[in-house]
């Protein structure tokens, strides 16, 4: 890409998004084809906070050795952990800078085709601004070079598909401008530059600051907990398997995790347990029913369910928390969104404010209403 566009390209020695969630010296035929069969799984992703500093760091000192006239980063309206990591490394290095890149004039870019999300941009705007940075909304006519621009887009070998991908990005272009222009939109940074908590960046932001909430009454008795269950269901997502654990038991000290893994998910588990976790791996809806009969009486033991609904407020989800009554139930769609809030929570912690302690017991919940919806979800389990 970098010859074609007449550029040069320098290696920051970062591999991608799929390399990171599995090392490349466990690859195998058996992973290329879940690889192909649900791609999100390895690069829809929480970003590191260890990721996004690592980056910035060399950043820092690319940007020094180049002194370039300007600098042009992904906004990160997409799921993908590489586009969201690099624009968060990029900012994180401009505000640790200080005055050094001040008078650098810095643009963000929307992520085509991805930029098609509604409501993506304004949402990243809002975040932005919180810390003081403010864009400025921009067009730039790209009708004389939008057929350079298609062929430069179907090199990659995720967007090889051009027949596909010229539809969206011809929508998008034509989107607000005159009948027969094409447009590109992209943002120019004012004011402070600064790096907003990395949850208030996400696509989900808005169901992830009620499970922020959530979260913050778990931690108010952090250290009185001396058990976790982790409930990850068919369409859930284990994260970064290693590391966030550690995040658990470094949030949880005082705590031993017990894992249920339908047997869909479990792999992402292969590695990690160590003394204070426990895997199961869940086969058929009878491993389930077993798994449920096993937690159901464990009463104010904290419990996390991983499931693609987490975000979605309907009945399955009020069945799936009359399962678990009188504790806390948290749900989210991967591990990792759920621990990138802890670590964000606990590490934005000003000693002198501590949370209010909050009891660790729920609020009273009518009893008759939660067996029935038990015993409802469990013959619905059952007949499926």
């Amino acid at each position: 890409m970098a010859k074609l566009l007449g550029a040069e390209q320098r290696c920051l020695d970062w591999t991608d998004a799929p390399l990171r969630f599995w090392p490349v010296e466990r690859w195998s035929q058996v992973t290329v084809e879940r690889f192909k069969a649900t791609g999100h799984t390895f690069v829809d992703l929480f970003p590191s906070a260890e990721e996004v500093s690592l980056i910035a760091n060399r950043l820092m000192h690319t940007l020094s050795v180049l002194a370039p006239d300007e600098l042009w980063i992904p906004m990160g309206v997409v799921d993908h952990v590489d586009h969201r990591t690099t624009r968060s490394a990029c900012l994180l290095s401009l505000a640790e800078a200080g005055d050094r890149f001040s008078k650098l004039p810095v643009f963000m870019y929307e992520d085509v085709p991805h930029s098609s999300s509604v409501g993506r941009a304004a949402q990243i705007r809002a975040a932005l601004a919180e810390c003081g940075t403010h864009l400025v909304r921009c067009t730039e006519d790209i009708t004389d070079v939008l057929a350079e621009k298609l062929r430069l887009v179907s090199v990659y070998a995720s967007q090889f598909e051009l027949s596909k991908m010229e539809l969206r990005i011809r929508e998008i272009a034509g989107g607000e401008a005159e009948a027969g222009k094409f447009v590109e939109t992209y943002h120019r940074v004012e004011g402070a530059r600064g790096l907003p908590p990395e949850s208030h960046l996400s696509p989900d932001w808005g169901s992830l600051a009620t499970l922020q909430t959530e979260t913050r009454s778990l931690l108010a008795d952090r250290t009185k907990w001396r058990r976790l269950t982790l409930l990850a269901l068919p369409s859930g997502h284990l994260g970064r398997w290693k590391t966030d654990t550690e995040s658990l038991m470094a949030a949880f000290p005082n705590a031993v995790l017990k894992v249920y893994a339908s047997e869909e998910v479990a792999w992402q588990a292969e590695e990690g347990l160590n003394y204070k976790s426990t895997l199961a791996v869940v086969r058929r809806w009878t491993g389930w029913l077993c798994a449920i009969g096993c937690e159901l009486f464990r009463f104010r033991t904290p419990t996390i369910v991983l499931w693609s609904g987490a975000f979605v407020s309907g009945f399955k989800r009020k069945l799936l928390k009359a399962l678990f009554p009188f504790r806390h139930v948290l749900f989210a769609p991967k591990l990792c969104d759920f621990c990138g809030l802890l670590n964000e929570e606990l590490g934005n912690a000003i000693p002198s404010r501590p949370p209010r302690s909050v009891s660790s017991r729920p609020a009273n919940t009518n009893s008759a209403e939660r067996l029935f919806l038990i015993f409802a979800c469990l013959l619905e389990i059952v007949l499926e």
